[in-house]
């Protein structure tokens, strides 16, 4: 029996020393896979601040290569407190220290000088926040004369630097208030400005540009839409002018009235130099007018859903007014199925495909021998495409057909009639049947042109 007790307590020993060394070898396991864990993150943690050291390096030299070729190597940025001068385009005035430090960096040499202009807080303004509506913009320089620790503004580049509160001129359009500004406390400071009081600087920095092409303006108010002589007031102001920034206003003068444009579209860039250059203006439908069109096919829109349009047809279009819809009820007009929606959406394709196929292919940009032409809808939206200067110019009316025709508005069932803007040209299909399209717009081979789709009574 001692026996047998010894043998099994033996045993039972074995047992635990074995469990208590599993244990063990897989508290060492454990431990080595934590440390082998830990000494990855390790490795992982530094390779992550080597790629993102590697990754600013990249950023700084590409940084530097883009400063470089925006300031073609002249180093001169300064902040400087803004006063008001006269003139109607974007000469600035500098100190004399700034015509030293460029001299030394022989930056004559390049041509025409040009700057960068943004605002700052300045020391001891406690918002630490640009104003609202502030913007990059840029401008040449008139003079080396102002006091050390100032620039002159004139008022374009104020408008453009800052939306300024509006007021009504005597032509009731809206405009933006002069102001005189500096940090000295001179007659004539504007304290109350958000924008131009003391607590904001202007940070001029030396930049190259490129020469512009192409300028799309927009009136502020109707009011500027049908002078006749608006090309001709837009070309003597960029007269004044030696840069142009999208989100720049312009402003034009017509019977002693100044009349506000915003600049809404430049090429090849959004900054660009006007010096010396062929370019091309557009105007746009004026601000005022597209937000009433906005706000009328928002009503429209609205009004539609209240009363429930059929899926394919049914109900009136969003620029119908509800006089017109009150008549079409009155006269017994029962709104169009589902089915004979998909009839007149199938009539249209068709409509559409067979216009589509008269016009003669679209030729390639690599064929110089072309005119770019865009159409603006009377919805607002524009169509373009490059036509042929040999092609015939019914091709154009073919190409406005075929991408007009709608439930609401189909151009082959009424008559209508193509328009230049400024000055105003009128082609009609019978009058331009003989002729391509060379002849009838006269515009070079690659250049853009802008018509106006007009519906006739």
């Amino acid at each position: 029996m001692d026996f047998d007790r010894s043998v099994s307590k033996l045993k039972k020993e074995q047992e635990k020393r074995r469990a208590e060394a599993l244990r063990k070898a897989e508290r060492e396991r454990k431990a080595q896979e934590e440390a082998k864990r830990q000494h990855q993150l390790i490795q992982d943690a530094v390779e992550k601040r080597r790629q993102a050291q590697l990754d600013r390096i990249e950023q700084d030299r590409l940084a530097a290569e883009e400063e470089k070729r925006l300031t073609a190597g002249i180093t001169y940025s300064c902040d400087l407190w803004p006063y008001t001068v006269s003139g109607e385009g974007d000469k600035i005035i500098l100190p004399p220290s700034a015509l030293e430090t460029l001299t030394q960096q022989d930056a004559l040499a390049l041509g025409p000088m040009l700057f960068q202009l943004s605002l700052l807080p300045a020391e001891g303004n406690k918002s630490k926040q640009l104003p609202a509506g502030a913007r990059v913009t840029h401008a040449g320089v008139l003079e080396f004369s102002a006091e050390d620790g100032r620039i002159g503004l004139p008022l374009k580049v104020r408008k453009s630097l800052v939306a300024e509160p509006e007021e009504t001129r005597e032509d009731g359009s809206r405009g933006m208030k002069e102001r005189v500004e500096g940090p000295g406390g001179e007659e004539g400071d504007s304290r109350a400005s958000p924008a131009w009081g003391s607590g904001w600087k202007v940070r001029v920095k030396y930049v190259r540009l490129e020469k512009g092409t192409y300028a799309k303006v927009q009136p502020r108010t109707g009011n500027l839409w049908h002078v006749p002589e608006l090309k001709g007031m837009l070309e003597m102001n960029l007269q004044n002018h030696a840069t142009l920034s999208e989100g720049d206003v312009l402003q034009v003068w017509y019977r002693g009235r100044c009349f506000d444009l915003r600049v809404t579209g430049l090429e090849p860039t959004q900054a660009v130099t006007v010096i010396d250059t062929d370019l091309t203006v557009d105007v746009e439908v004026p601000e005022e007018q597209t937000e009433r069109e906005r706000e009328e096919s928002r009503l429209s829109a609205d009004a539609g859903g209240v009363k429930g349009q059929v899926v394919g047809g049914g109900g009136p279009p969003p620029h119908v007014s509800q006089s017109c819809e009150s008549r079409g009820q009155e006269a017994g007009m029962e709104e169009p199925s589902v089915n004979s929606g998909a009839k007149e959406e199938e009539r249209r394709k068709r409509m559409m495909a067979t216009q589509l196929s008269k016009l003669a292919p679209e030729p390639d940009e690599g064929n110089g021998d072309w005119i770019a032409l865009v159409v603006r809808k009377p919805d607002g939206s524009m169509i373009s495409r490059r036509f042929l200067r040999s092609q015939p110019f019914q091709d154009v009316f073919r190409f406005v057909e075929a991408t007009s025709v709608s439930s609401d508005h189909d151009p082959l069932d009424m008559t209508y009639r193509l328009v230049t803007r400024f000055p105003r040209r009128v082609f009609t299909v019978g009058e331009t049947a003989a002729q391509s399209v060379g002849e009838v717009l006269g515009s070079e081979a690659g250049k853009r042109e802008t018509l106006m789709y007009e519906a006739c009574a």
